[in-house]
């Protein structure tokens, strides 16, 4: 074991213990570099965070298990070094007073997986390994999650005898025998996402990306306590580089989730989040885009009264050659329209980047996120911290969201206007264009069309649309230039879109 990873045993401390009464922002600095909180779990008395990091110069990673109680104070941290052998865990759960976490190993030979266990004070109780064909090195552990008789894992791995890379999902008794496993089904030659959620009647729905040549789609499984296949739900149209996919059950029986078809627009035809909502049977619902470049989505949850907060990073403002990012909070009703948004920003201490990952509500109503903020005072390459905040039911750390150095731009968003509803992506673009509802806005009731123009008026192509649902619209025989997309709502037009072909 490296010094390095020693003093993680030794030291944990404060950066900053910043309080405003109930609500709280702080973070914690484990000194392994680029630290961050990946799960949180609420207890009747505390909070308990997943957290990773770096422990040496390869990169391998350190986890570790921070307990704290209500008001943010550190209780006990368990930190699982190389004793364990593990590199690689982003999954916990908890059930009936043992944590789960579930993993796998780097550089161990016949070693491909684990699932640790722990007791409710963080001490190590033992683990269960699971071993999968595949090439050395190239297997992840994905996700843990468990209903009142069922366990499920997901993990990934690269196949020995043509190189792609595979997925299963793998369901457990209360004991913890297999009971089935399935292969996650790969529309494409390489899974590149998965995430898995129990089911009340001990089933379980997944929704994973498969991808080949960049090329993404992202499909969603529900299967029943015996493994059988229930429905199939697919997005019928791909995206480059879209793998990273979230899902959650909701309330109301049916599922929601994102699609993270953009990644910070740094490509060269940038796609948006996209969300979508389920019901019980598979069907969507609706599908709505985040129509902002500079935000991203980490992770999503859904409250009692089926509201849905998504948390992520938002990029707020730019100064002195620096990027500032925000954690970026939204939460929507059942229907997709915003609620409340809130960006939030712990800037002391240097403070430049801050990002939720994980969050979860609490009993009250009141909310605990986690993540990662960085600053610019460490010679730390990866100067990373773990980030924890408490906020009230609106999601606020101060009730009433009044001005606070914790909070940048946050207000009550003002009733969306028609007129705004709608967004088109790519722009510039080459072969088709997609329309779509802007996730948070209201779509009155009627009937749709779309209409491409040229610019000189000349109607080029029409179609109906349905508001809630992404519409593809064909544009390979038409030459470079700019156009105007026109979306009628019973047969009066209600938004202009400028768009151009490359």
């Amino acid at each position: 074991m490296n010094l390095r990873c020693f003093f993680l045993y030794i030291s944990c401390f404060f950066v900053l213990n910043t309080s405003t009464g109930q609500y709280w922002s702080k973070r914690f600095d484990l000194q392994m570099g680029n630290e961050r909180g990946r799960k949180v779990i609420l207890l009747d008395d505390g909070i308990l965070l997943l957290v990773n990091g770096f422990c040496d110069e390869n990169t391998k990673d350190c986890l570790g298990l921070l307990r704290f109680d209500m008001d943010g104070t550190l209780q006990w941290k368990t930190v699982i070094l190389d004793s364990l052998e593990i590199n690689h865990g982003e999954s916990m759960e908890m059930i009936k007073d043992t944590i789960y976490i579930n993993t796998n190993y780097l550089g161990i030979p016949d070693k491909n997986y684990t699932i640790l266990k722990f007791d409710k004070q963080g001490n190590y109780i033992s683990r269960i390994d699971y071993n999968y064909p595949g090439l050395a090195n190239y297997h992840w552990a994905r996700d843990i999650a468990a209903s009142d008789h069922r366990r499920f894992i997901t993990f990934q791995y690269r196949d020995s005898l043509n190189g792609d890379y595979l997925g299963k999902i793998r369901a457990f008794d209360e004991n913890w025998s297999i009971l089935w496993e399935r292969n996650i089904p790969n529309i494409y030659s390489d899974i590149g996402w998965c995430d898995t959620e129990p089911t009340p009647d001990n089933g379980a729905v997944i929704i994973y990306s498969s991808c080949q040549s960049g090329q993404c789609r992202a499909s969603i499984e529900k299967y029943d306590s015996l493994g059988g296949l229930e429905w199939t739900a697919t997005f019928p149209k791909d995206y480059y580089l879209a793998k990273r996919v979230e899902l959650a059950v909701h309330p109301d029986g049916g599922y929601i989730g994102f699609w993270r078809i953009d990644t910070f627009g740094i490509y060269v035809y940038p796609n948006p989040d996209m969300v979508f909502k389920l019901d019980a049977s598979g069907q969507f619902e609706w599908q709505k885009v985040v129509f902002n470049y500079a935000q991203n989505f980490s992770y999503l949850f859904t409250s009692p009264n089926g509201d849905i907060l998504a948390c992520g990073v938002a990029q707020d403002f730019y100064q002195d050659s620096i990027n500032y990012y925000t954690g970026l909070i939204r939460c929507y009703r059942t229907d997709g329209e915003v609620k409340w948004e809130r960006k939030i920003f712990d800037y002391t201490e240097g403070g430049i980047e801050s990002i939720f990952n994980t969050g979860a509500q609490m009993a009250n109503g009141d909310f605990i996120f986690s993540g990662e903020i960085w600053d610019t005072l460490s010679n730390d390459p990866y100067p990373g911290n773990i980030w924890l905040v408490r906020l009230d039911s609106n999601g606020c750390i101060v009730p009433g969201c009044g001005e606070e150095q914790y909070l940048l731009n946050s207000q009550e968003p003002a009733q969306a206007e028609t007129k705004e509803a709608f967004a088109v992506f790519p722009n510039p673009f080459i072969d088709n264009i997609t329309l779509a509802s802007i996730f948070g806005k209201t779509i009155p009731p009627g009937e749709y069309h779309a209409k491409l123009y040229n610019i000189q008026g000349v109607l080029l192509r029409q179609q109906a649309i349905n508001p809630i649902l992404l519409t593809s619209i064909d544009t390979k025989n038409m030459s470079a230039g700019t156009y105007l997309l026109v979306v009628f709502r019973n047969g009066r037009p209600i938004q202009t879109l400028k768009v151009v072909k490359q």
